[in-house]
């Protein structure tokens, strides 16, 4: 295989499944990988033993046997535990509990993804894929990334209707994003970030990843500007897509006025306007920077 060709290979979803046979993992830095012959011998598991366990069972890696059943029965389990102890309180970057919590969230979710993709149910997989980043609580390898990339081009594929809502963030009168009508300089480059840092209330889900380290994964086309009503800016048009957490997949279309007024030590904060269903995720740099509205 010539140079070209293996990096070709390094940027496939088949070279994460070829480490995964025998790496049951995701993340960067990783301890030590279980083993079959070990395994059953031990009589207390570690969190990340019991999730490698689980993606083992997923792959049929690392001598387990493929076992997609048993691995969903873990998965749920580990997952609904993990919800009854979520912090309530201190949801912070800062906040060790929140964090750690956060980290154990993700792993879980991207294990559920692991297994509806192989499992070729893509839009589910690709739901929990995206809740998984979008905690910003992983350093994941590259091949795994690629691997995630993979099933959100094949829903990028899917025929999918265009869903209507009502508010601020639907239209070109109601724009999310800054709230300064008048003045201002366009920050254009904060839109996708906001996009990424996003979170249904109910459970909504947009398609869309930006993290600080330049990796995207999603679509977000801006598909032009207009002059809204109330506002003497330019609003711009962007348009992605969202699955519901009954997995249902949409396309979306938000508009944004991203004039904002550049900020001095002596202003409040700048607010953020985002549509009534979403938030901002509470360990985002945003819910730091801006005031959310």
């Amino acid at each position: 295989m010539c140079n070209y060709d293996t990096y070709l290979f390094t940027r496939s979803p088949e070279f994460f499944l070829s480490l995964v046979e025998s790496r049951p993992w995701f993340e960067l830095g990783c301890a030590n990988y279980i083993d079959r012959d070990t395994f059953f011998e031990k009589k207390e598991y570690s969190e990340i033993e019991k999730l490698q366990y689980m993606i083992a069972l997923i792959f049929g890696s690392s001598g387990f046997e493929r076992d997609l059943d048993k691995a969903e029965t873990l998965a749920l389990a580990y997952y609904n535990d993990l919800l009854q102890k979520k912090p309530l309180v201190n949801r912070r970057i800062d906040d060790e509990n929140w964090m750690g919590w956060q980290k154990q969230f993700a792993r879980v979710s991207l294990i559920i993804g692991s297994l509806n993709a192989v499992r070729e149910e893509y839009v589910k997989a690709v739901y929990h894929f995206m809740r998984a980043l979008k905690t910003q609580a992983l350093i994941l390898c590259n091949p795994f990334l690629t691997y995630v990339e993979h099933f959100v081009k094949k829903i990028q594929e899917m025929p999918c209707e265009e869903i209507k809502r009502e508010g601020w963030g639907y239209s070109k009168d109601m724009p999310m994003g800054s709230t300064v009508k008048a003045g201002g300089v366009p920050h254009r480059a904060i839109a996708p970030f906001v996009f990424a840092a996003l979170e249904g209330r109910e459970g909504d889900v947009i398609v869309f990843f930006q993290d600080r380290n330049s990796t995207v994964i999603g679509p977000l086309e801006r598909k032009g500007s207009i002059m809204g009503a109330s506002s003497e800016h330019m609003i711009d048009i962007y348009e992605t897509l969202m699955i519901d957490r009954d997995y249902n997949l949409f396309k979306l279309q938000l508009y944004f006025n991203s004039c904002f007024i550049d900020q001095y030590e002596d202003l409040p904060k700048p607010e953020l306007r985002v549509p009534k269903e979403f938030y901002i995720v509470p360990n985002d740099i945003f819910a730091d920077i801006f005031e959310t509205v």
